[in-house]
């Protein structure tokens, strides 16, 4: 993060695993750059976007996003819940996350 006070910029590198209208699961990287901006002293809202890699299913594809955020710390340093939309042709798709961010 590199803060700016009422503003951040933030890059993202994530992992996790989602499911398929089978049910089946599979595993997603996701590389996505945000722009935060303050509306209440700990509350952030952010938008951005970038990439996730749908392994083993559609591959790689842009991704728009948007999340509040609560900063909670330094190292544990934020709750999130976010909504991203995946472009993949002929099948976008919406993922819903929630979460506990952390700082290395």
């Amino acid at each position: 993060i590199i803060d700016l006070g009422s503003i951040a910029f933030r890059g993202e590198l994530s992992a996790f695993s989602a499911k398929n209208s089978t049910n089946s699961r599979f595993f997603v990287t996701d590389y996505e750059a945000y722009l935060m901006i303050s509306v209440l002293p700990l509350i952030f809202v952010e938008a951005g976007g970038g990439f996730q890699n749908w392994h083993g299913q559609s591959g790689l594809a842009p991704v728009g996003s948007g999340s509040l955020i609560l900063r909670i710390g330094e190292f544990f340093d934020r709750l999130y819940l976010t909504y991203s939309r995946v472009f993949i042709p002929n099948n976008a798709s919406t993922v819903f996350k929630v979460g506990l961010g952390i700082n290395l």
